[in-house]
């Protein structure tokens, strides 16, 4: 179970509940699965061919070892122990961040229609805060 926290893709959804039924476990994944669907307006594949299958896993092999090597994986194992040890997560990847932005993206006009005295900012200068932002951040969470 902790390498899979480890191993944790923005795109994907992962539910761990230990001691639960096969049957009640993947019925909760299904709903939970389904909601994403619709809230994001997605659907799931439909290529049901062993090829396609194949490929799917072989890309999501890819992405996961990818995902795996950007992570501090020593700096995450003592939260991945201690999700392993409360038998209990649930990993929903981008999907909180990417619906949340969907919904306020309804009602949003671009900057300069509201303000025209508005300025980009520097392209260096967005770069710098870009700088230190990411040497000053101590969040681990994923997205």
């Amino acid at each position: 179970m902790a390498g899979h926290y480890v191993r944790r893709h923005p795109k994907g959804l992962a539910l761990y509940i230990r001691g639960c039924p096969l049957e009640e476990l993947l019925e909760r994944h299904l709903e939970l699965r389904n909601r994403v669907m619709k809230e994001l307006g997605i659907s799931a594949v439909q290529d049901t061919s062993l090829q396609g299958y194949r490929e799917r896993v072989r890309q999501r092999m890819k992405e996961r070892r990818q995902a795996f090597l950007e992570r501090d994986i020593l700096g995450e194992w003592p939260e991945a122990k201690r999700i392993e040890q409360e038998g209990y997560w649930e990993w929903l990847g981008d999907y909180p961040q990417e619906a949340a932005r969907r919904a306020k993206g309804k009602n949003l006009r671009p900057l300069m229609e509201l303000s025209p005295t508005y300025r980009l900012p520097q392209s260096d200068a967005l770069e710098k805060m870009g700088k230190a932002e990411d040497s000053g951040s101590t969040d681990k969470s994923d997205g």
